[in-house]
C-alpha cells in the first residue's frame, strides 16, 4: 500500500508569524518584493489622483502621465 503523506493545515496567524519571525533569505526576498509593488503603485495612484483633482492641471506632463 502507497502511504497518503499527512498535510497540516496552518491558519493565518500561523503564517503573519511565519512572515515577522523568519530569518530565511528568500522569504524576505519576496517580501520585499510584494511591499515594494505596493508602494510603487500607491505613489503612482497618488501622482494620478494628484493630477485629475483639477481641470487642465499641469502637475505631470502628458507623456509622463501616459508612462503610469
Amino acid at each position: 500500500m502507497s502511504s497518503i503523506p499527512i498535510v497540516e493545515k496552518r491558519g493565518f496567524g500561523y503564517f503573519i508569524w511565519d512572515c515577522l519571525t523568519t530569518v530565511d533569505h528568500k522569504k524576505i526576498v519576496r517580501m520585499h518584493i510584494a511591499g515594494s509593488a505596493f508602494i510603487i503603485g500607491g505613489l503612482e495612484a497618488l501622482v494620478i489622483r494628484t493630477q485629475l483633482i483639477i481641470l487642465e492641471n499641469d502637475f505631470i506632463s502628458a507623456g509622463f502621465y501616459n508612462e503610469i
